[in-house]
């Protein structure tokens, strides 16, 4: 087939050396990061979130707590641990989900995708959870709770639903959401409402990536890739939507992309004699 030799060039050599190259950026700036902050830095704003007010800090400074009160209640058990302990556990459950997401890819095209989610993963922020969320929220609602109680506007999942008429999914994630919420407001209706005021006080004020474009110009097309990929049955883009709608887009934000392997379909193989596939195409979701 006339350029194939070129698309395997692409795919093989080129595509894996860019990774790689992106894959040693990143390490670069996560051993800067851990430098100046040690490992754990932003997981560190969940140690400490409940030392004073939860949202008594600015966004992007030091030890900011940004999510909503139930995440806080969920994660406040484990800091009882040790802070290396603590750290632990945030780093080591994102480089098992990270190592998960990957895992469909060849060796080496998994270590530089693991390389490109260093900063995440050093960080103990929790953009791989949302990037696992998305993979599962592919055939659940549930999952994508866990966006809408932290990073908020990377929930896209209900939308999704909305666009391929998927209502079962979507009762699922408006039941979970309401009972998660319910639980929280009642045990600290206080905190929701600081919460609320800290978005409307403080949208988008966090520094990002200085050449990434604002949230009001990645928001439209973030509308518009979604109900494309809805329409044409393309959920591998889900992980893009989320990184544009993200209202602050940083190098951590590069997991969510790591969803990627484990949302494109599985190629079906050809039965022999017959020139049409074995059956169709799957999402890689286990």
């Amino acid at each position: 087939m006339a350029g194939s030799p070129v698309r395997t060039l692409l795919l093989r050599v080129v595509g894996p050396a860019l990774l790689l190259l992106a894959g040693l950026v990143v390490v670069g700036r996560t051993s800067a990061m851990i430098g100046n902050f040690g490992l754990g830095w932003d997981a560190h704003a969940y140690y400490v979130a409940w030392d004073g007010g939860l949202y008594d800090a600015a966004p992007g400074s030091l030890d900011a707590y940004n999510y909503s009160p139930l995440f806080a209640q969920v994660v406040w058990p484990l800091t009882f641990l040790p802070w290396p302990a603590f750290a632990a556990v945030f780093i080591g459950a994102a480089l098992a989900g990270v190592a998960w997401l990957l895992r469909p890819l060849p060796a080496v095209v998994a270590v530089a995708g693991l390389m490109c989610c260093a900063f995440e993963i050093a960080s103990g922020n929790v953009f791989w959870l949302l990037a696992v969320a998305a993979v599962l929220g592919t055939t659940r609602g549930a999952p994508w709770c866990a966006a809408a109680f932290t990073k908020v506007l990377p929930c896209v999942g209900p939308v999704w639903f909305v666009l391929r008429g998927e209502w079962r999914l979507l009762r699922g994630f408006v039941v979970t959401f309401v009972l998660l919420l319910a639980v929280s407001v009642i045990s600290a209706p206080g905190l929701w409402q600081d919460w609320v005021r800290f978005l409307l006080d403080n949208g988008g004020s966090s520094p990002g990536l200085a050449f990434v474009p604002p949230l009001l110009v990645r928001l439209p097309v973030a509308a518009v890739l979604l109900v494309y990929a809805a329409r044409t049955d393309r959920a591998w883009l889900l992980p893009v939507v989320m990184l544009l709608a993200s209202p602050v887009v940083g190098t951590g934000n590069l997991a969510l992309l790591a969803a990627i392997p484990r949302l494109v379909p599985r190629r079906t193989p050809t039965v022999p004699g017959h020139g049409r596939t074995a059956g169709r195409g799957r999402r890689v979701t286990a």
